[in-house]
């Protein structure tokens, strides 16, 4: 939900000519992808780690 806020919150600085809260706020949101996409593959990593099973495991296929 913090992403779709700091989105929001950089598309409005823009639009209204706020120019240096539009890049704060994309900043920010660009921040926010980042740590979420590497939450996302260190869940995964950790998942995969405890089933015994590698990335590049290609069983059943």
């Amino acid at each position: 939900m913090g992403l779709q806020v700091a989105l929001g919150l950089t598309l409005v600085a823009a639009g209204y000519g706020f120019a240096g809260w539009a890049w704060i706020a994309g900043i920010i949101c660009g921040g926010a992808l980042l740590v979420g996409t590497a939450l996302v593959l260190a869940e995964d990593r950790r998942v995969k780690r405890l089933d015994n099973a590698s990335l590049t495991d290609q069983l059943g296929h």
